[in-house]
């Protein structure tokens, strides 16, 4: 998140000249919900897991070391996505959309890089996989037992906190309050068609149409 987050500001500077002829702290806004939405997507299969932790006698060791790798890959990936839109964004000020990736990857620059970028990812997951699974010898974690109805507190404490996570990603998942999530017309805040492209989120227009 912080990465992504350096990249879209480091993004700005390519259209830095239209950053004073309009108002930025809306196109701020609506870019976070946008990353929000897409962030809350992610979160999801994590949240699952949560909740058969929880809810299950399954060891809390298994469910930990698969939202691990999960989460690894899914951010690794999401991160070489924002690195090819950076480079591509200071050539076309716009994020790739769905044609352009079907376009861009008969390029073979792009493949290369997106290969070299998936090794390095790789062997940065492997690494770090063979120290979790060194630490987790070290110090191995008790599992955790599902809820006994027998004791409704605690039984009730588990499903407000699951119901009140799931509101808070259904919502993030939907970007908005209103009747319907957030769509291409919410980034057109301005009469910049830069900025507007800027809003969006490359994990976002990775499988639309403009």
């Amino acid at each position: 998140m912080v990465l992504t987050t350096v990249i879209r500001l480091l993004c700005l500077i390519v259209i830095k000249d239209q950053l004073t002829a309009h108002p930025m702290s809306s196109a701020f806004v609506m870019a976070l919900r946008f990353d929000w939405l897409i962030l809350s997507f992610l979160l999801i299969p994590v949240w699952l897991l949560l909740v058969i932790r929880e809810f299950s006698n399954i060891a809390a060791i298994k469910i930990d070391v698969g939202i691990v790798y999960y989460w690894r890959i899914i951010t690794g990936t999401a991160l070489i996505i924002w690195i090819v839109n950076g480079l591509y964004f200071t050539h076309q000020k716009s994020w790739m959309w769905m044609t352009q990736w079907k376009n861009r990857l008969s390029d073979e620059s792009l493949v290369s890089l997106l290969l070299v970028l998936g090794l390095f990812s790789i062997l940065y997951l492997l690494r770090n996989s063979r120290l979790f699974f060194w630490n987790i010898r070290l110090t191995p974690r008790p599992s955790t037992k599902a809820p006994r109805f027998g004791d409704g507190k605690v039984f009730l404490e588990s499903v407000g906190v699951v119901m009140i996570s799931a509101l808070l990603i259904a919502l993030g998942a939907r970007g908005t309050l209103t009747p319907h999530h957030l769509e291409l017309q919410h980034s057109k805040l301005t009469s910049s068609k830069e900025i507007n492209a800027w809003i969006l989120s490359p994990l976002w227009t990775i499988n639309k149409k403009p």
